[in-house]
């Protein structure tokens, strides 16, 4: 599981399903009772909140009526929701001055556990003078900085320099702009999406999320594994099929 004061690194090419994956990472520790708070720089606070919402009840917004989410459990969804989740509303103002001001905010104010930043290359400096050389470098050190300082647990998302091959999901070093992504990290994780068009080298079912371990400074393994991830819900695994809603109906058998 994330430990507090430290920081994580997700990298993923893109469509990679790296958000989704995040997203039910979210769900799972909201589940059990920690708070989360979210900067995404690629989904609006309403969308990336319906997006959940359709994740924790494992039911698509869209489709056929009788399969797709009712309005009585988005609702339901988001009132579990509000206790659990921040969503930090950057607007135009993509600066890490202003991100950092919110996150601050946002772990004293409600005790939040993890901070997820989404991705962290459209972070800029507040001016030409902030960060004059080295900008994903000093954030990385003001994140680790703020991870030990408020003993939560920051996530950062970032993408690859270059698209590569899709046989191995990527490594830290090849994140964008700085080498500090995989130096000051704790732990990095790669993920790619099998499909069915890759090579021979390349391992797992198409559908399935490749997910690979590939530093871990503390306690832990690394290595690879994969989950399964079904279309409807946009869950990946079991994580969350002990996730509950209250004043929702629930068959017996698993979702």
């Amino acid at each position: 599981g994330l430990r507090p004061s430290e920081v994580s690194v997700v990298i993923g090419r893109p469509g990679s399903g790296k958000t989704e994956w995040v997203n039910n990472l979210c769900l799972s520790i909201a589940n059990k009772g920690k708070k989360i708070v979210i900067a995404s720089m690629e989904n609006r606070p309403s969308e990336l909140a319906t997006r959940l919402a359709s994740q924790a009840i494992a039911k698509p917004t869209f489709g056929r009526q009788a399969q797709r989410m009712q309005p009585n459990e988005m609702q339901a969804a988001f009132e579990w929701m509000e206790d659990r989740f921040i969503f930090v509303d950057l607007g135009d103002e993509l600066t890490w001055s202003h991100l950092e001001e919110s996150i601050a905010y946002s772990v004293k104010r409600f005790g939040s556990f993890l901070v997820v930043i989404d991705p962290l290359m459209m972070i800029t400096a507040s001016d030409e003078s902030e960060f004059k050389k080295g900008v994903v470098d000093k954030i990385m050190v003001r994140c680790r900085q703020m991870a030990m300082h408020m003993s939560c647990h920051i996530l950062l998302v970032v993408h690859p320099r270059k698209m590569g091959s899709n046989d191995q999901p990527p490594d830290l070093y090849e994140a964008s702009d700085s080498a500090g992504v995989a130096n000051l990290a704790w732990n990095g994780i790669g993920l790619r999406r099998v499909k069915d068009t890759d090579g021979e080298a390349a391992k797992g079912k198409p559908g399935q999320m490749h997910v690979r371990v590939n530093k871990n400074r503390m306690l832990g393994h690394e290595g690879d594994f994969f989950l399964d991830f079904d279309i409807p819900s946009r869950r990946y695994g079991e994580a969350l099929n002990e996730l509950r809603i209250p004043g929702l109906d629930y068959e017996e058998e698993e979702i």
